[in-house]
């Protein structure tokens, strides 16, 4: 007796060493034109699949007929099974025809799993975010700590004790979240960033802060095992200083400050959407606040307060040190949440090198656009001097790589309308006279 089968796969495109790779996933053995054959393999699953083209997708998935379909009975699907289960597969056509190549490659294996070395994903991010080399190194190794304790035998408590959580400071524009969105990309870690001036204590107008835990299952599809280890990024976190000049709304910051110590700490929250009640735990929850602080910055010209880049977050102030944590209290800030931050990275700020190494970069806005236009067979040139202009504009701008985008775009607005409406095919960027705003 022959039976008709083929494999069933899942595609999935990554980019490896610079170039994009169509990957696919073995999900199952398939018989179809024999139900009552196909119903006796319950080790599969069942799929009936009929006129059905080579490579014909639905959903991403794609049907492959091996050789030798005519050749051999429904006993092959249990080895295929076997063999293949797990495995992950390139593709090629041969002389018409379409050759499967077992992935043997680990990096690669890794990277289709979501999965990458920590040197790797570090090289990945430095490439994209210029001039914090040494913040992105110590804020990976936080969260691939987290990501450990949350998949160790750990208890919970144990978990929520050892865990870092993380307080980020400098300007706008230095890339304080971006870091965490690259390393939550390459780490393929659901990341979830929120306002915290949207947020209010139970009782006042606004989002309480269980509204984050809401956020976080929608970003993470709804697993609740990926989202209670996933990254919650709190942005504009100085803002929730307690404010002396309005009582109401010191209390109001206050509330907010102790509902997020409770999720620091972890906390069962039960949350809802739609009909679905989840319990979510915070133990495991890789918490990240992001400010700018630019009135502590004001301290440090006065000699209030200093941040050494090289040798920690502490001055020399009246013959004794003083440090960053008790600065952030006197800031506004309860002496509990201080507590519960086990690392706090000043970024560094922008020079004019940096916003040149960032225009220069083929990761960078400028150089992805350089990409798109030799893509569509634009000739783009920008000169060095030039180059050296919009940094200089960017470093007065005081928003550090947001002002590259805005003054870029401003730059070549005209060249680029008569590239895309007129159709010409190059454009040069020479001595050109621009400013910032």
């Amino acid at each position: 007796m022959h039976e008709n089968y083929c494999f069933v796969l899942k595609k999935k495109e990554v980019e490896f060493k610079g170039e994009k790779i169509d990957t696919f996933e073995y999900i199952v053995s398939c018989c179809y034109g024999n139900e009552e054959a196909a119903q006796g393999q319950i080790f599969w699953e069942q799929r009936f699949v009929d006129n059905i083209n080579l490579f014909a997708t639905t959903n991403n998935e794609y049907y492959f007929y091996p050789k030798g379909t005519d050749d051999y009975g429904i006993d092959i699907l249990a080895k295929y099974d076997e063999d293949y289960s797990g495995k992950y597969f390139t593709a090629k056509i041969c002389n018409g025809k379409v050759e499967l190549a077992i992935i043997t490659n680990p990096e690669l294996v890794d990277l289709i799993n979501g999965k990458q070395k920590p040197i790797n994903v570090y090289k990945n991010v430095v490439d994209v975010v210029k001039g914090q080399d040494e913040h992105v190194k110590s804020i990976l190794a936080s969260i691939e700590w987290n990501q450990k304790l949350y998949n160790s035998s750990l208890t919970l408590n144990e978990v929520a004790k050892l865990k870092h959580n993380l307080l980020i400071m400098g300007p706008t524009g230095v890339g304080k979240t971006e870091i965490i969105r690259q390393i939550s990309a390459n780490l393929n870690i659901p990341i979830t960033i929120v306002d915290a001036t949207t947020y209010t204590e139970v009782g006042y107008v606004g989002n309480s802060v269980d509204h984050m835990l809401y956020k976080i299952l929608i970003n993470a599809d709804e697993n609740i095992d990926l989202a209670q280890h996933s990254i919650l990024v709190i942005d504009e976190f100085d803002k929730l200083a307690k404010n002396k000049e309005s009582k109401s709304s010191g209390i109001n910051k206050e509330g907010v400050q102790r509902s997020l110590l409770t999720m620091i700490e972890g906390s069962n929250r039960e949350v809802s959407i739609g009909n679905k009640v989840f319990e979510f735990n915070t133990h495991g929850l890789t918490i990240i606040f992001l400010g700018a602080f630019s009135s502590l910055e004001e301290e440090k010209n006065k000699n209030l307060i200093g941040f050494n880049y090289d040798k920690g977050f502490r001055t020399k102030q009246n013959n004794e040190l003083t440090n960053i944590t008790d600065k952030i209290v006197e800031y506004g800030f309860e002496p509990e949440i201080m507590g519960r931050i086990n690392k706090i990275r000043r970024l560094n700020p922008m020079t004019k090198e940096i916003l040149i190494e960032i225009l220069n970069s083929p990761k960078g806005r400028l150089g992805l656009m350089k990409k798109t236009f030799k893509s569509l067979g634009i000739d783009f040139n920008i000169d060095k001097k030039t180059i050296e202009k919009i940094a200089e504009l960017a470093l007065l701008d005081h928003k550090g790589a947001r002002s590259l985008n805005r003054i870029v775009d401003k730059l070549i607005d005209e060249e680029f309308s008569n590239a895309m409406i007129e159709e010409t095919k190059s454009i040069k960027i020479k001595k050109k006279e621009f400013k910032a705003n």
